[in-house]
């Protein structure tokens, strides 16, 4: 069997569970379609392949060219290393939608989804005061 499913407006369904438990076997023998918002350097990208998961289709987003210019390379090289997960196709429309996160509505990421993807979302926060080339203002700090 697939993942988990439920409806979803317009029909059709779509898994909404968190991560549900059927998640991980579905994805190694599948593949999934990996969505980062807020992408920033592209590490889900990179934890998803260095867990031996195909990835079939890779949609990323951030407001930072400097942060669209370190994934264009990243990709590159990610392919390079993981061929057998990573190919041209499945990164060819990362940078082709919204690059702010706030006109992903929910019209657009469903007009995204096609049948019988699995998805996994990866999204973090802003890092400029946690990490250590950034203000070191840490959690208190106004990006964190």
């Amino acid at each position: 069997g697939g993942p988990a499913r439920g409806p979803r407006r317009g029909g059709g369904d779509v898994d909404t569970a968190c991560c549900a438990r059927t998640f991980f076997p579905w994805a190694y023998k599948t593949g999934v379609v990996v969505f980062e918002p807020f992408g920033g350097l592209g590490a889900g990208l990179e934890m998803v392949l260095r867990q031996g998961v195909k990835v079939n289709r890779y949609l990323y987003a951030d407001v930072s060219p400097t942060a669209r210019s370190v994934i264009a390379y990243r990709m590159a090289a990610l392919q390079q290393r993981y061929p057998h997960l990573l190919d041209a196709a499945a990164v060819q429309d990362a940078l082709t939608g919204p690059q702010d996160v706030y006109q992903y509505t929910e019209d657009v990421i469903f007009s995204m989804v096609k049948p019988n993807e699995q998805w996994l979302l990866v999204a973090g926060w802003e890092c400029q005061d946690l990490s250590a080339a950034g203000s070191g203002e840490g959690l208190e700090g106004k990006r964190s």
